[in-house]
């Protein structure tokens, strides 16, 4: 952007793009069967967007710092297609600007699916006029700043909406991999308690070889490799083959051993 140049350590989109790759790949090899929590994150991001050149410089300067990326916009336009590239810990947004004003920028912010929980802090010279306000909070803002702004109190503002962005992605990794492990679990417990393909079983003791080469009673191998569970009797036939007359005698078809 034409404005990054009077900041030396500000970044473009393209250099952000390529640091968030540069990230992606060193934790790629991250299994997901990892248990331990994830320690690192990536640098926050800030977008202000003031269509002052003095205001802009000043701004970028005042939230410099070792863990954020400054990205500048010099009007509302430039704030948008900066949005589509870019996740954001926090939009500052000046309300007067030629062309799009702040306000119609904050609407099609929230307008878009992508963008619209990303936090807006309208920044101000207009005075402190309740219909101006309100307004700006109907636009989408979430909190305010007047100008002259006061230097501790945009960093310590800014401080907090960084460090709840870095807790909410925080909080997204973790669960993506809860559910990866789940996902993983899953399918070995559907590998367990499955039974498929072919069952090498024995012609005469009925038997069955499980995948480890051991032969097993059939009663055992379905049992662990599914949700059966077995009730054993005699069917009529062996009844009368080790007990003769008992089913002729009327004393029952059905004996539990």
């Amino acid at each position: 952007m034409r404005l990054n140049s009077a900041l030396g350590r500000s970044k473009t989109v393209a250099d952000l793009r390529q640091d968030n790759a540069s990230q992606t790949s060193s934790t790629a090899h991250l299994s997901t069967a990892s248990t331990e929590p994830i320690k690192e994150l990536p640098r926050q991001s800030v977008l202000v967007v003031d269509d002052s050149p003095t205001d802009l410089r000043y701004l970028g300067r005042l939230l410099e710092a070792p863990d954020r990326h400054v990205l500048m916009a010099a009007s509302g336009e430039e704030a948008l297609k900066i949005l589509k590239g870019v996740e954001l810990a926090l939009v500052i947004l000046d309300v007067r600007m030629e062309g799009m004003s702040g306000f119609e920028t904050a609407e099609r912010i929230r307008a878009d699916e992508c963008t619209r929980d990303i936090p807006i802090v309208f920044v101000t010279a207009t005075g402190r006029e309740e219909k101006t306000i309100f307004q700006g909070y109907d636009a989408g803002a979430v909190d305010y700043l007047f100008k002259p702004i006061e230097a501790n109190l945009l960093r310590s503002k800014v401080k907090v909406f960084c460090q709840l962005s870095a807790q909410r992605l925080l909080i997204q990794k973790q669960l993506q991999e809860i559910q990866a492990k789940n996902e993983v679990l899953r399918h070995q417990l559907e590998e367990i308690k499955t039974l498929r393909g072919l069952v090498p079983i024995c012609a005469k003791c009925k038997s069955v070889r499980d995948d480890s080469g051991f032969w097993q009673s059939i009663e055992n191998y379905v049992s662990e490799h599914s949700e059966a569970e077995f009730s054993h009797s005699l069917c009529p036939d062996c009844t009368d083959e080790l007990y003769p007359g008992l089913i002729r005698s009327g004393n029952g078809s059905d004996t539990s051993k």
